[in-house]
């Protein structure tokens, strides 16, 4: 022992290298020009910009630069209209399911706790957010522009709200002064006067008022436009875990620096800029960039506009050798101020996209099959528009020498007067030949091949009922279920890609985070579910709710399954099985009412696993025995009991007579010792 502290307290190269070590790190000031660097690398490329203003340019019908004046302007709205046919598609598939997220067991003792946090993930999704819009706008901006982005975090709030008493005794005041969730802002002293003489009576009571705090923090889930986040330009998949950077760019005020705990007077030194939002043209298409380009406020500080980087960027800050995950919040772009480092257990953006680019962080949008649709179906139709017009409004050849007013052929009108000169023909109309039947033909051929590309038909968006009356048949069923399977393909992206990881970072803000436990309701009863004991369970999976089939299918699938059940029961006599059972059948029941929407299913129909039977009622001769037995154990015991009366009466009588044949005996005796003391006495004299 003596040898090691001397090894230790001696000088030793290896100790000074280890030591030495611990000092090397990354400062403040290298980790944001690290941010900086990475931040302009991360830039999207031009193809990508020039594909996402195309897409705005035709989902909002813009002009395409090509018009001519005379000619039709009309343009074709295939971009949108897919887009917003896909929506209710795509929405239904996702709330229509059961559970949109359910966390599936490892093994049988985590049945419970898998129940409980679907159940409360869903609660903080759909309840605690605006779970409907937050998905709406997700997947509508990803189906527009490739990705569609949210911002996941834990929102550490605290309610204020204001409470005032009166007529509080000193110890109820002192309780208040020591409650930690309570500030006293004001007190005021109340003396008491006694009933009769109106004196003080000495007892002081106090009109106390301040607030009340409270814990209300919970996980936060916002939309993030496109345009403003950047992921590394190194990064090739669409799934962030592990990417060495991301970075999130806000418009942010003052005042919401302070109200997330930022230092006030590093806040108030803050330089004011007067910027707008890097104009791309996907910003400059969102309409509403006015609102940044004046963001000083000289009349009011703390509504100046300034610009917020959150970067999440990997680097090694301890000097250990080891790249840990840091969030780094900079106001500014170039030189900008840091306001806070910390190291984080991973990242809040969660992006999504319809149709997956592999080996690369940028997805496909829906826009971009069907863009060159809307070019071509625009070109026809303003041709096909211009042959009709033409048809209607055929061109006339003039002589113009025939006419006293030829300014007039420059204005063409219909019911125009032209002065002739002599009675010759003056005009002669020059026919054009009606095209439109053929254009026609030609816009069904585009159309029908945007429906192959997207899988979005008159059958599948439900408008066509000819169509769908042809869809029972092998041949529309086939083609209804390849358009429904490339719908489901696209949903079971979105999902696996964008809501699969939201749920599971859901759950981990929660177990983290949470400091208090939530009342949920669950099977129509209210449970309180606790995240905090979610801690040492890590292996739970996930399962998006996409469903097998459609809603319809399913009830169908479900009423034959329940027609199988009854013949099953009447078969085996009963629901006591073998092949079907009581609760079989209930499974069944539930399943169909879930798939109306029904939550509470114990309404229309019981558990039978928690059905108790009554009590057998015995047949009517057994019970009859059972009364005749009963009232001859009754009289049988009667007749013991009188026999045991009797019994006792003859005991008593004979005890009776005893004690008389005593006293007789007992009086003889006296008689006779009478008679011999008498009879001493006479011999005596």
């Amino acid at each position: 022992m003596d040898e090691v502290i001397q090894f230790l307290d001696t000088e030793n190269p290896l100790i000074e290298e280890v030591e030495a070590s611990d000092e090397v790190g990354l400062t403040d000031d290298e980790i944001r020009a690290l941010c900086e660097e990475e931040y302009r690398k991360a830039k999207p490329t031009e193809e990508i910009l020039a594909a996402q203003k195309l897409a705005l340019q035709q989902y909002f019908l813009d002009p395409d630069g090509n018009e001519e004046q005379g000619s039709s302007q009309v343009q074709d709205s295939t971009v949108r209209d897919s887009i917003e046919a896909a929506l209710p598609i795509l929405m239904d598939m996702f709330l229509s399911s059961d559970s949109p997220v359910i966390f599936r067991p490892s093994h049988e003792k985590d049945i419970e706790q898998a129940e409980l946090e679907t159940v409360f993930c869903q609660y903080v999704l759909l309840t605690q957010n605006p779970g409907i819009l937050i998905l709406l706008q997700w997947i509508k901006e990803a189906l527009l522009l490739k990705n569609g982005y949210v911002k996941v975090f834990w929102d550490a709030l605290v309610n204020e709200e204001r409470e005032d008493y009166a007529g509080v005794s000193a110890d109820e005041l002192a309780a208040m002064m020591a409650d930690d969730d309570y500030e006293v802002i004001e007190v005021g002293e109340v003396p008491t006067l006694d009933a009769s003489t109106m004196q003080p009576t000495g007892e002081i009571y106090y009109n106390v008022s301040g607030k009340r705090r409270s814990d209300a923090g919970q996980v936060r889930i916002i939309n993030i436009p496109t345009d403003r986040v950047r992921i590394a330009a190194s990064w090739n998949s669409i799934n962030l875990d592990g990417c060495p950077y991301v970075c999130h760019e806000e418009p942010c005020t003052r005042s919401d620096l302070l109200v997330d705990g930022f230092d006030p007077e590093l806040i108030e030194s803050l330089p004011t800029e007067n910027y707008s939002l890097e104009s791309s043209d996907v910003s400059l298409y969102r309409r509403d960039m006015d609102e940044f380009t004046n963001s000083t406020n000289s009349s009011d500080p703390s509504r100046d506009v300034l610009r917020r980087f959150e970067h999440y960027i990997r680097a090694d800050r301890n000097g250990d050798g080891i790249t840990e995950l840091l969030k780094v919040t900079i106001i500014g772009e170039n030189g900008g101020t840091v306001l806070d480092i910390e190291e984080v257990d991973g990242h809040a953006i969660i992006p999504t996209t319809p149709f997956i680019l592999p080996h690369s962080s940028t997805g496909l949008s829906l826009a971009e099959f069907v863009g060159e649709t809307q070019r071509i179906q625009t070109a026809v139709l303003r041709q096909t528009l211009d042959n009709l017009y033409l048809s209607n409004q055929p061109g006339t050849a003039i002589n113009v020498n025939n006419i006293t007013n030829p300014e007039v052929l420059t204005e063409p009108k219909v019911g125009r007067i032209y002065l002739k000169k002599t009675g010759e023909n003056i005009a002669e109309t020059i026919g054009v030949p009606f095209m439109a039947e053929k254009s026609l033909l030609v816009m069904q051929a585009i159309d029908q091949k945007a429906e192959k590309k997207t899988g979005l038909s008159a059958e599948t968006i439900g408008l066509d009922a000819e169509s769908l009356a042809k869809s029972t048949n092998f041949v529309g069923g086939a083609v209804l279920n390849l358009s429904q399977l490339r719908m489901k393909l696209v949903m079971t992206t979105l999902c696996e890609t964008g809501f699969k990881p939201l749920m599971l970072r859901v759950r981990e803000l929660c177990m983290k985070n949470m400091s208090r436990k939530e009342m949920v309701e669950l099977a129509g009863k209210w449970v309180p579910i606790d995240p905090r004991n979610w801690r040492e369970k890590r292996d739970t999976q996930i399962r998006v709710g996409v469903g097998s089939v459609m809603k319809a299918e399913r009830q169908a699938v479900l009423q034959q399954i329940i027609g199988l059940q009854e013949k099953i029961v009447a078969t085996q006599g009963g629901i006591e099985g073998p092949f079907v059972t009581g609760q079989n059948i209930y499974n069944s029941l539930c399943d169909v009412e879930r798939l109306t929407g029904t939550a509470n299913v114990n309404r229309y129909f019981s558990d039978p696993a928690n059905y108790t039977p009554p009590p057998e009622k015995p047949d009517v001769a057994t019970e009859a025995l059972e009364i005749e037995q009963a009232k001859l154990a009754e009289k049988a015991q009667k007749d013991a009991a009188d026999i045991e009366l009797k019994h006792r009466e003859l005991n008593i009588k004979e005890r009776e007579v005893g004690i008389k044949q005593e006293q007789v005996a007992t009086a003889r005796i006296n008689t006779i010792a009478s008679n011999l003391v008498g009879i001493g006495d006479a011999n005596a004299t």
